[in-house]
């Protein structure tokens, strides 16, 4: 070994990794405790869900339901925290804690890609986690890490300690992906599959393998596969025995599609929806979150008009996604980045054909959901930090000297356990790679995460709230409001309740008294057992209905909002055709600059 290696091994080695993760830790908990560490409008309404705070204790749609379990248990021993978000943090910490122990615990040649890989993840991943979080970013984190780790594992050195240590902490992140939203972690299948193919079959062609390395691609899939097995069973006897639940999970489903993808105009599909007595008021509210009618929407209906919009090819969804890609170059230009430099330092025709595997897969699976017409950053950013990971983790792999190694049982074996290939005969092209040092890579992560830390440290705002009205609601002039009316009951829009969730800020939650008495018209907790619990308690049973046949009911909304129209006309369609709409109260929330609006819906002639 070089006195260069040496050096690396003693000083990096031992300094690197606890640095990096100090700075990790502040990073992630700088962020949650600053006012730009958001949660997204589905991570705080889960965070209710599951609160404690609610009089019916249930699970979550999204989640399944052991990390429900655990995160209700949680807020059992203690009320007063937001757990759903320190789970959120805990395990995103963790996933890039993991690649940060392999980025500096191996050998340097491998660390530079593990080092990238890290940095990646910083850029392209870990602020959908952090900032304005979402669950299903952090299910991607979650799983991405794992996997590659898992994969790295698989691929490299001898059994020790450590690795038994690694590897249960890759299994772990690997099912609170699934936990966290089991769709997510199934896009990341056909990466980690892909790879674990190759794996097993380099390890068939190899000339000096040992029973247990042959056996180990499996056997260390066979773990978390198990527990996602095991889970998926679990979640799937509980929403299919459970009749209130099971009813819900068929609402949220036939809801979805009207309110999360492309729909036809109203007078495209006008002779169908005639039959089934929607006007083309009734349909605009399904199309805009606003489902929460039992008598009108209702669970049947909402199926039949999800095959009615499905039958009717929405103009939305005829641009390819390659003009869509277009508008975004910085993708295309690291996927250019990323093949330039696999042309160089791979010489297997294999390998290359791999990683050329790895960087269309992006393009299919994000092809496939445009075209259903409903692709979120959420979604399309992941998948592409997944193909990106996974072609620097196979260059990783496929760039080792070919000449083998002695190991500590006397055992002939490859640095990377794969069938190692040499770089390309260009002195040029080795000297570029050879010059993207560990300690570089090591400086260049440092400084990331220590931006991350800036932006923690002094709290930037990424929303117009200030810091003080984050940690007191009382400042609040809504919140006081709906909590000087205890007697009310009052109905939300969609967006008046986020400008609702900010005045909470992403770590209050509302206590008991203001989730039995405060509404959305719709979105997922829409006919939730929860939600209807509450609502039978509170005498709304009648969801929209109820603004005009409940007294104490009022509707807030941001000002100009076009819903108040066509909720009025809803009411006079369905309920009263004197129905009219009276403004009670404007209320401006200065902080904010958010302005509300109390309506009543009263009967002309009552």
């Amino acid at each position: 070994m070089s006195s260069k290696v040496k050096i690396y091994n003693s000083r990096w080695k031992s300094l690197a990794l606890p640095t990096l993760l100090l700075l990790n830790a502040i990073t992630v908990m700088g962020i949650s405790l600053s006012p730009s560490g958001t949660m997204g409008a589905d991570d705080w309404t889960i965070s209710t869900i599951l609160s404690g705070n609610n009089e019916l204790q249930g699970p979550c749609l999204f989640i399944n339901i052991l990390l429900s379990s655990i995160i209700l248990q949680l807020n059992a021993l203690s009320a007063g925290v937001n757990w759903f978000m320190v789970v959120e943090r805990v395990a995103t910490f963790c996933s890039v804690a993991l690649l940060l122990c392999l980025s500096t615990k191996t050998p340097p040649h491998n660390a530079k890609y593990l080092q990238v890989i890290s940095a990646l993840f910083l850029v392209m991943v870990i602020p959908g986690c952090l900032i304005n979080s979402n669950f299903t970013i952090v299910a991607a984190c979650c799983a991405i890490s794992g996997e590659l780790a898992l994969v790295y594992l698989v691929a490299t050195s001898h059994k020790t300690k450590r690795r038994l240590f690694l590897w249960l902490a890759s299994t772990l992140l690997i099912v609170f992906g699934f936990w966290f939203r089991a769709d997510m972690w199934l896009l990341t299948t056909p990466f980690f599959a892909l790879v674990i193919i190759c794996l097993w079959l380099s390890e068939k062609r190899s000339h000096h393998q040992s029973p247990w390395r042959a056996k180990r691609v499996l056997g260390a899939i066979a773990l978390p596969l198990v527990i996602i097995g095991m889970s998926y069973a679990g979640d799937a006897a509980f929403w299919n025995t459970q009749p209130e639940w099971h009813t819900w999970q068929e609402y949220n489903r036939a809801r979805s599609y009207l309110s999360d993808y492309p729909v036809p105009e109203y007078d495209t599909i006008r002779a169908q929806l005639d039959r089934l007595s929607i006007s083309e008021n009734d349909w605009w509210l399904a199309t805009h979150w606003t489902t929460a009618s039992p008598e009108v929407f209702d669970t049947a209906t909402l199926k039949a008009l999800d095959e009615i919009q499905r039958e009717v090819e929405s103009p939305d969804t005829a641009q390819p996604y390659a003009i869509h890609l277009a508008s975004r170059p910085h993708l295309i230009a690291l996927l250019l980045c990323v093949l330039a430099i696999a042309s160089f330092v791979v010489k297997s025709n294999g390998a290359k054909a791999v990683i050329c595997a790895f960087a269309i897969l992006p393009v299919v699976i994000n092809s496939y959901f445009w075209d259903t017409g409903r692709l979120p950053s959420r979604v399309e950013d992941p998948v592409w930090a997944m193909s990106f990971a996974y072609c620097l983790l196979f260059m990783c792999l496929y760039t080792q000297p070919s000449a083998p190694t002695q190991n500590q049982g006397g055992r002939k074996d490859s640095a990377s356990g794969a069938k190692a290939i040499s770089a390309p005969n260009k002195p040029w092209a080795q000297t570029v790679v050879a010059n993207l040092s560990p300690n570089a890579s090591l400086i260049l992560l440092s400084l990331l995460l220590v931006s991350w830390s800036a932006f923690a440290v002094h709290g930037l705002s990424f929303n117009p709230r200030s810091a003080k009205d984050s940690l007191d609601i009382k400042q609040s002039p809504i919140v006081q409001y709906v909590e000087l009316n205890p007697g009310n009951v009052f109905w939300w829009d969609t967006s008046s309740m986020e400008a609702y969730r900010d005045a909470f800020g992403s770590k209050g939650i509302p206590p008991r008294t203001l989730l039995a008495q405060n509404f959305k018209l719709g979105g997922w907790t829409t006919e939730s057992p929860q939600t209807n619990n509450a609502k039978n308690q509170a005498n709304v049973s009648l969801g929209i209905g109820s603004l005009i046949d409940n007294e104490k009911a009022r509707y807030i909304s941001l000002q100009g909002s076009a819903v108040t129209d066509h909720l009025l006309v809803f009411l006079q369609e369905h309920y009263n055709p004197s129905a009219v709409a009276i403004l009670e109260l404007t209320i401006t929330n200065d902080s904010t600059g958010h302005v509300f609006e109390v309506w009543r819906f009263v009967a002309e002639n009552a």
